[in-house]
């Protein structure tokens, strides 16, 4: 007898909706075992299957594809009427562990007994569409091994990804039901497996610790380190960056640094705001250009700040005498210095007032006072209470 058009019906319709065919007394809603087209990358097989070669059990040809020999068991809740099992599942056998010399024995789902429709497509065999040697032959033992020929009465089919075993008309004698079926399993690795190792050979693996960027070393190889790592948007060197090229951001922020070199055919900028402080060190710092210092221009009295270098007075509009009071010393830094300077010509008649805050003091005097026309004073600050004229 052949496929009753039910079978059929149901064998596709079932496919097609994600379900095996196990019973055709059950409607898809009732199929409790899922089934698949493979076309996920988790299922999709990632490396060339290679031509059918006749071998042994446990065989691996290729890396791809290993021969062995599968337990089938019967699928509760798959009788018939007349009570025969129509669905079986594959499975490893029991002593697979001991027996293979696949690389990824002991892991799922190369484990003992690991049951080919529990593993999501991730347990496979190969099926005939890769050449017809990869047929797989089914035994019965009700007379010694026996095998289930693909014109046996009972009118069989194999679902190759999912190792569901379906008979239509169950034999009468259950001692003949399906106990072995022989056939090559895929043991390569999967497409979502090359994708996340970047490519490579098919057997490469994120190396490093977590958030190390990988890098190609040859050979299909990748390499990561514990001194370049991304997490979080940031990436974290530890060592030498040489670069030959140019770099390019809107910020640079060095933490620390014991040598910046600038070359730049622009403006550069430091700094950010006026209580910044930037440290030059070495014998000395060469310009190769004009120097510009800041300069502010009052024509009444006020305190200067600790931005301020140049203070030009104009004593000649106001028609009086302009105090300039200096910053507090403790307050600027040793060494920082400032130029009054009466801009208008007329300290003769206005004088202008230099003086020092609270009781400070420069050159032991609290004030110090220009009254000749066009006349200027130099100080440096000691940083801490008193100032000099220079």
């Amino acid at each position: 007898m052949a496929l009753e058009d039910s079978a059929k019906l149901n064998l596709s319709l079932k496919k097609i909706l994600g379900k095996a065919q196990t019973s055709n007394l059950k409607e898809v809603y009732n199929e409790n075992l899922g089934s698949n087209v493979s076309i996920g990358a988790s299922t999709v097989f990632g490396e060339s299957i290679p031509t059918y070669t006749s071998s042994s059990f446990y065989t691996i040809i290729s890396g791809t594809v290993e021969r062995v020999r599968l337990n089938v068991t019967p699928i509760e809740g798959t009788k018939d009427a007349n009570g025969r099992y129509q669905g079986f599942q594959l499975s490893l056998p029991s002593d697979y562990e001991a027996s293979s010399s696949n690389p990824s024995v002991s892991t799922a789902p190369f484990t003992n007994g690991s049951v080919l429709n529990a593993t999501n497509g991730k347990l496979q065999l190969i099926p005939p569409s890769f050449g017809n040697g990869y047929t797989v032959t089914t035994y019965h033992t009700s007379s010694g091994l026996t095998q289930i020929t693909a014109l046996d009465a009972r009118d069989w089919v194999l679902d190759y990804f999912n190792g569901v075993f379906f008979q239509q008309d169950p034999p009468s004698n259950t001692a003949e039901n399906p106990v072995y079926v022989d056939g090559f399993i895929y043991v390569g690795d999967f497409v979502d497996s090359l994708l996340s190792s970047g490519g490579g050979s098919g057997n490469a693996s994120g190396q490093g610790p977590v958030n190390s960027l990988q890098f190609h070393t040859g050979s299909g190889g990748i390499s990561g380190s514990v001194n370049l790592l991304f997490a979080n948007n940031r990436l974290a060197l530890t060592g030498t960056l040489v670069v030959s090229g140019t770099i390019q951001a809107n910020t640079f922020d060095i933490i620390h640094t014991n040598l910046i070199e600038l070359n730049t055919s622009g403006s550069t900028n430091f700094g950010n705001s006026s209580d910044d402080t930037h440290n030059f060190q070495g014998e000395y710092v060469k310009l190769n250009s004009g120097l510009v210092v800041k300069r502010i221009r009052i024509s009444s009295s006020q305190t200067i700040t600790s931005d301020n270098y140049y203070i030009g007075v104009d004593s000649f509009t106001p028609s009086a005498s302009v105090t300039v009071t200096l910053p507090d010393a403790s307050t600027l830094q040793n060494g920082q210095s400032f130029v009054i300077k009466d801009e208008g010509g007329k300290a003769d008649l206005y004088n202008v007032l230099v003086q020092a805050s609270g009781s400070q003091l420069i050159d032991n005097q609290n004030q110090v006072v220009l009254e000749s026309p066009y006349s200027s004073l130099m100080l440096y600050c000691d940083g801490s209470s008193k100032f000099y004229i220079g």
